[in-house]
């Protein structure tokens, strides 16, 4: 069974494999980074009950600002970029329409298991809330097809409201298979020219139904500077900008983004409580898309090392998952604690992302892991044609969930 080195070696001559194989060493960085994107997630949530609970336990020097707390959004747009990056490294490894079902197959069982499972217990709580009657039938078909298949021209939340982020990469998901159909998996250059000029389409499907919105949202743009860095990195243009040049501009990108959300004058307006219908998703796309793919054009660069710090960032990188989607089910407790119990604002917003970092370390590892497996399992004994070689469910499946590591020769 190849691994994601074998893959990225697949064209290389052996001249060329030790700089390749230290090249996949850094995509250890990339799981870091997701850990860093779900905990701004985690930290935007967090924030928001605790300032939300002011009045009862006061005002937080960590969430100091509305807009510094929805700040954290930009966690979103940095999964964006990097699921552009990781999904066009992916899509070397798949060819034809096998290869394009392999992909989705492996797609689907990494992201909708543990979805379902958080979506069912969020449900649960509604019913025990009584408010599930805000729910509309669209909301439980997007629960369940993810891609807004059945909205008119505006989009119907789904249960788990993170489930909207998961619209647009399964959308993206869409385009990558469809390059894979066409036996274009290599041609980064044309995956990239798609999802770059689909948004232009953007103002003619403004008022056309959701999924169609969606397929050209300026949202994509995110999804192609990721494929941008793919590109750069793959040629390893990235390693010829000098190291304190590269660290420098992601230093100033990230204080762009902070400027954004401080600077007099300056405000996250373009962020509505509703992203989908009445969000700036035109401004959204570079504002944050920007920085978040020079970040990410750094840290693709580095090497990730045996600190305890590390290790704590590839922990939190396999469980980015786990992470995004049962942090809200620990938001909701805090809330609940707020009102209950005084302590400090800032106690509570550290004690938030905490938890919110050991649950998410406990379902990684007893639930999302397994239902990963047994999701293998099956797709091995469903679809046997695609039990191994290039492409193979098992191999792609490790490879999106950043669990295969680099071996060393």
């Amino acid at each position: 069974m190849p691994t994601l080195i074998e893959s990225c070696l697949y064209h290389a001559s052996m001249k060329n494999a030790a700089l390749a194989i230290g090249r996949h060493e850094r995509l250890e960085s990339l799981q870091v980074l997701r850990g860093v994107a779900a905990m701004l997630v985690v930290y935007n949530h967090v924030g928001d009950a605790v300032r939300t609970a002011a009045e009862r336990v006061g005002s937080s020097l960590l969430a100091p600002s509305a807009d510094l707390v929805k700040l954290g959004e930009v966690g979103v747009d940095l999964f964006f970029v990097i699921s552009g990056f990781v999904m066009t490294l992916s899509a070397r490894r798949f060819s034809g329409w096998t290869g394009s079902a392999t992909f989705l197959a492996a797609r689907f069982n990494r992201i909708a298991p543990l979805y379902y499972l958080v979506t069912l217990v969020m449900l649960a709580n509604l019913l025990r809330a009584g408010a599930s009657d805000e729910l509309t039938a669209e909301s439980y078909l997007n629960s369940l097809t993810f891609i807004p298949i059945f909205d008119d021209s505006t989009y119907s939340w789904p249960i788990h409201f993170l489930g909207w982020t998961l619209a647009f990469e399964f959308t993206f998901y869409v385009f990558v298979a469809l390059q894979i159909a066409a036996r274009l998996g290599t041609r980064a250059i044309v995956l990239l020219a798609a999802v770059a000029v689909l948004p232009l389409l953007h103002p003619l499907t403004q008022n056309a139904d959701m999924a169609w919105q969606m397929a050209t949202s300026p949202l994509l743009w995110e999804f192609a500077l990721g494929i941008l860095c793919y590109m750069l990195w793959e040629r390893g243009l990235l390693n010829r900008i000098p190291r304190r040049l590269l660290g420098a501009l992601a230093l100033l990108a990230a204080g762009v983004l902070v400027a954004q959300a401080t600077a007099p004058g300056h405000s996250l307006s373009f962020l509505a409580y509703d992203p989908v219908n009445y969000g700036d998703l035109h401004t959204r796309a570079w504002a944050f898309g920007i920085p978040c793919f020079v970040i990410t054009c750094f840290v693709v660069t580095r090497r990730v090392g045996g600190s305890p710090a590390a290790l704590l960032g590839r922990s939190l990188g396999d469980a980015s998952y786990s992470l995004y989607l049962t942090h809200v089910l620990v938001v909701s407790v805090l809330a609940k604690a707020m009102e209950l119990l005084w302590l400090p604002a800032d106690v509570y917003v550290v004690g938030g992302l905490v938890a919110s970092a050991l649950v998410a370390l406990a379902v990684y590892r007893w639930v999302e892991k397994p239902l990963l497996e047994a999701g293998q399992r099956r797709l091995r004994t469903w679809l046997p044609a695609l039990r191994g070689g290039t492409g193979s469910v098992v191999a792609v499946a490790r490879v999106h969930a950043g669990t295969d590591r680099p071996r060393r020769s």
